[in-house]
């Protein structure tokens, strides 16, 4: 490296002449690195190191997120396990107390659950549901056919005989 030294009339000409040669050499280094850190390839492994960083980043936080989250659910699924828990007990402690209570909500539950049958047993009569949609007949053509089927060999016997 060259050294800052005052160059009077009795510096001998080679001592100018080494400083000289320091004085390219380090700016030769200089303009060197200058050139490589604004180099097409400096600034895509700048931008590629940034990129990486990013990328690590968003994953760190996505799995800290998942992770909370997954924290958060199994949080709600023990709460309503614990809820549902204290429902159930709550309501056998209500039929301990009073069993009519109970039986009064199980026969409407019966008369809801049969009022629901008629109701679709009902829809379903209206429906032409007798029609076989595959073949387009009737449920009486149809027993025909299977009456005819069923005589057929009884038919060719009294024929044959």
């Amino acid at each position: 490296m060259a050294q800052n030294r005052t160059i009077t009339k009795e510096t001998p000409p080679e001592v100018i002449e080494r400083d000289i040669a320091e004085t390219r050499t380090e700016l030769s280094r200089t303009i060197g690195e200058i050139q490589e850190r604004f180099s097409a390839a400096h600034f895509k492994a700048e931008v590629k190191e940034i990129i990486r960083g990013k990328v690590d980043y968003a994953k760190a936080r996505g799995k800290e997120l998942a992770g909370r989250a997954k924290d958060s659910a199994m949080k709600l699924n023990r709460a309503a396990r614990k809820s549902s828990q204290e429902a159930k007990k709550g309501l056998l402690r209500s039929i301990e107390k009073d069993p009519s209570a109970a039986r009064v909500i199980a026969f409407e539950a019966g008369a809801l659950l049969v009022m629901i049958g008629q109701r679709l047993m009902k829809r379903k009569a209206a429906t032409p549901s007798h029609v076989l949609p595959e073949q387009k007949i009737t449920l009486e053509e149809a027993q025909e056919k299977v009456k005819a089927a069923a005589l057929a060999p009884e038919e060719k016997l009294k024929k044959a005989a």
